[in-house]
């Protein structure tokens, strides 16, 4: 296992330390820094939720600092701006550390490749995108185990479910829909949870949530969704329509009510199931490879 080092300083402690470890460049394989540390999901770094900077020598060894980060004209970048200067990386690179939100620089290249790696944005951020996935209490990420958790996302954060859809390398779509969900080992959802508590609408945005019915889960991270009980079927056809670009339930109207028509993939034959009027559990988890 590589050694990890890290680092809780004051920003220009961070930067004589970091400099001090690494040496010179050519000990360097690679710098990541962000503004928000939840983009860390995307890198192979497993990093504690307050690291925003991390030096991979070429020797495995990561130096992880927690006041080193990027994305405006404060102490932290300005040191981040002065250790990217001290390793030797041109003016014009470093100042990244001022106008980037995240990015990577591989030293084992003569040219410093750089990449934007920016996608997970706190909701409230200046700075964003309409391709980014922007966190808040009703979307939270988890790095540690590279998980996104969304309540309601189909009326608190639809295009960043969307956004992170195309991100993740989806492979299976797990769903229950009923009573007593056994996704997420059987957990419950308690409303009044203290996360919450700050948001005066925070009830009506977690309105019919009960239990976790839908994971999708994928190579870079996995995402579970807690959705309106009343509203998991027209959930479920919506991702199931995004990923397998057809969708799961087709609706039948008769005079008093409606019924879900589900497709058999061997007999093509379809079975009416009533949702309205049964209390049969539906619990499917379908490939996409």
């Amino acid at each position: 296992m590589n050694e990890i080092i890290k680092v809780n300083e004051s920003p220009s402690k961070c930067k004589d330390i970091i400099l001090k470890h690494v040496g010179t460049s050519s000990e360097l394989k690679k710098i990541t820094v962000f503004f928000d540390n939840a983009n860390f999901i995307f890198t192979k770094y497993k990093v504690d939720y307050d690291v925003l900077f991390v030096a991979e020598k070429i020797n495995g060894t990561e130096i992880h600092a927690t006041q080193l980060n990027c994305g405006y004209g404060g102490n932290g970048p300005s040191s981040t701006y002065k250790v990217l200067l001290g390793l030797d990386v041109n003016e014009s690179l470093a100042e990244m550390a001022f106008t980037s939100r995240g990015f990577e620089i591989d030293f084992t290249d003569r040219l410093n490749i750089v990449k934007d790696m920016v996608f997970f944005q706190y909701r409230n951020d200046a700075v964003t995108t309409s391709e980014t996935f922007k966190f808040d209490e009703y979307s939270q990420v988890n790095i540690k185990k590279r998980r996104i958790k969304m309540f309601n996302p189909q009326v608190n954060n639809i295009n960043g479910l969307f956004n992170a859809i195309d991100r993740m390398k989806p492979y299976t779509f797990e769903f229950f829909i009923g009573d007593d969900s056994p996704l997420d080992n059987g957990y419950r959802f308690k409303w009044h949870d203290k996360a919450f508590s700050h948001d005066p609408f925070g009830h009506q945005k977690l309105l019919g949530i009960k239990h976790v019915n839908i994971i999708i889960r994928g190579k870079i991270f996995d995402i579970y969704c807690l959705v309106d009980t009343n509203m998991i079927t027209s959930v479920v056809n919506v991702i199931h329509s995004y990923l397998f670009k057809k969708p799961y339930f087709d609706e039948a109207h008769t005079d008093d009510s409606i019924y879900l028509l589900k497709s058999s993939k061997l007999t093509k034959i379809k079975m009416f199931l009533s949702l309205f009027k049964s209390k049969k559990n539906i619990h499917e988890t379908l490939s996409l490879q």
